[in-house]
């Protein structure tokens, strides 16, 4: 399953944040760590000092006051804030000697050895029980003092934090996973709020531009690409809607010629020899045809250009629809399906008659072009608009959703045999836009066709 875009910039952010978050958890640990065992070295330090310091007995040196002794007289360890630190009783050594006075072994031999060397030593020993210790050694005039802490309690207290943030990681790594789409949403917030203005262009009306984010970053150019290419595809489709307008004017007028002089010709049969009337025949449904296609792309131009003339009256839609009836019964093949209508008589709406009357012409016209003679046509009219069925062949469902722009036709084939240029839909949208309404179809192949109309 591939990503989108914004899936992989969320994964993106949570990833990151996930990682974040991670490394604070180990920095965090690493500096816990050397801050416990840090307290473990002053502490045993600070006893090495105070232990060195000489015997309250002893009259050259008063005992200062407040200060904390043990039995033997020797200053106490501090206590500190958090833990506890396993102390050991300090040992003093005379000088060249590994042991004390009462036989007790050095806890760090090499310890000893360094302190005699450089004046003190620190370093992590073991025991004979195995248990690992932090020492210190110190030279003093009277010899070397040994002061040691067990590392059980410290690293019982850095396994409990190690287990808790292990347990906080999960939560946070939820958060972090939750914030990191949380911010990846408000970062895209202005491309969401572009597509969503993209979106709302009509395509009617060219003339509009995507707003500018402003800042003068990556979204601004893109913005302004993005509106440059909207001028030139409005420059474009108003050369394109000129040239139809143009073109269709100026071809009306030798359409009219055309017409008239073949009708002229064919009023005279026998002047004509059989293969002469048979061209002139020819030339004359052709030109009606043309006339026909012309005075559509005329239509279309001037309702994408100028606006359809509206001209809205109150009818009577029942004389209406017979109107429409009757002028489609004269065009469709004979035998046809039978049309009918239903439509209250004293129906009354404001509508523009002559571009009604164009629009459900055509639509009653295709509808039986394209329903055979056992089928039916309905029109069913109403207030707010006109809804037109068929039983005939239906309209396959890809092609739905481009039915109604010019010149598309859903099977070329039956097309070219049973006429039409593919206008006649986009017509009846333009009128329905006129009328402030809508056009809808919906068709099922081998079942039918409907079409509603909605007028405002």
């Amino acid at each position: 399953m591939k990503l989108s875009v914004t899936g992989r910039i969320r994964l993106l952010n949570a990833t990151l944040s996930l990682v974040i978050l991670v490394s604070l958890l180990v920095l965090a640990q690493v500096r816990i760590r050397a801050v416990l065992y840090g307290a473990v070295d002053r502490t045993i330090r600070d006893q090495a000092q105070r232990f060195g310091e000489p015997r309250r007995d002893d009259p050259r040196h008063p005992e200062p006051p407040h200060d904390r002794r043990d039995f033997f007289g020797h200053h106490e360890p501090p206590r500190l804030d958090f833990g506890t630190i396993a102390l050991l009783p300090p040992r003093r050594f005379e000088r060249g000697s590994n042991t004390t006075h009462e036989d007790k072994p050095a806890w760090s031999v090499s310890g000893l050895a360094a302190a005699r060397q450089t004046g003190e030593d620190l370093r992590e020993d073991t025991t004979a029980d195995g248990e690992k210790i932090h020492v210190f050694s110190r030279q003093t005039p009277e010899g070397i003092i040994q002061t040691a802490a067990s590392t059980v309690p410290t690293e019982a207290a850095l396994a409990e934090i190690g287990q808790a943030l292990t347990l906080l990681a999960f939560p946070l790594a939820l958060l972090s996973a939750f914030l990191g789409a949380l911010f990846t949403d408000i970062a895209l917030a202005p491309v969401g709020k572009l597509a969503r203005s993209a979106a709302a262009l009509d395509p009617s009306n060219l003339a509009a531009r995507l707003p500018a984010p402003g800042g003068s970053d990556t979204f601004d150019s893109l913005v302004t690409t993005l509106n440059g290419m909207l001028g030139r595809i409005e420059a474009a489709f108003d050369r394109q809607k000129r040239f139809a307008a143009d073109a269709s004017h100026e071809l009306r007028t030798p359409l009219a010629v055309i017409k008239a002089s073949t009708s002229f010709l064919l009023e005279q049969p026998e002047s004509l020899s059989g293969m002469a009337q048979r061209t002139l025949t020819r030339v004359d449904k052709t030109t009606d045809r043309a006339t026909r296609l012309i005075t559509d792309l005329l239509f279309l131009a001037r309702s994408e250009n100028e606006g359809l003339p509206f001209r809205p009256q109150e009818i009577m839609v029942a004389e209406l629809l017979d109107e429409v009836l009757a002028d489609a019964q004269l065009t469709a093949a004979v035998p046809h399906a039978p049309l009918q209508r239903i439509c209250p008589d004293d129906l009354v709406v404001s509508l523009d008659p002559d571009l009604m009357h164009r629009l459900l012409l055509n639509l009653v016209e295709n509808a039986l072009r394209y329903t055979p003679a056992e089928g039916s046509v309905t029109v069913t009219a109403a207030s707010d608009g006109f809804t037109v069925n068929d039983t005939g062949v239906g309209i396959p469902a890809e092609a739905l959703v481009r039915l109604g722009e010019p010149f598309f036709r859903p099977d070329e084939s039956r097309a070219r045999t049973q006429g039409g240029a593919g206008l006649g839909l986009a017509i009846c949208k333009s009128i329905a836009a006129a009328h402030g309404g809508t056009l809808e179809i919906q068709s099922e192949e081998g079942v039918g066709t409907t079409v509603v109309v909605k007028i405002a």
